[in-house]
């Protein structure tokens, strides 16, 4: 099976899943929550993003500034911390972003 596919495949199943989708949700949502008190703060969200370009190897990886931003946008209430239901808007953009793509990229082939 095409890698594309199975990736479009696995994205739908998160899609159309709500029990699946809130599972892999809560358990970013947790991996992220350093201290336990249901929400991200700045310094967990940073850490974060630092752990992940470690482990994928993205030297630098982003800035304060470029972190200020993500913590920022994904604050849709402004309450200086993100909530899981705000992570959740979120991953959720970014699977219907990914869906997209997927699909153009099957259609054109």
């Amino acid at each position: 099976m095409d890698e594309a596919k199975s990736n479009l495949d696995m994205v739908n199943v998160l899609l159309n899943n709500e029990k699946l989708f809130n599972q892999v949700v809560k358990t970013v949502f947790d991996s992220i929550d350093t201290d336990k008190s249901g929400s991200l703060e700045l310094s967990e969200m940073e850490g974060f993003m630092r752990k992940v370009c470690d482990e994928m190897n993205i030297k630098g990886g982003p800035n304060k500034s470029e972190i200020n931003e993500i913590f920022e946008s994904l604050d849709t209430d402004k309450s200086k911390s993100i909530g899981i239901d705000e992570m959740g808007t979120f991953l959720k953009k970014i699977l219907l972003d990914q869906q997209k793509a997927l699909t153009e990229s099957l259609l054109k082939k």
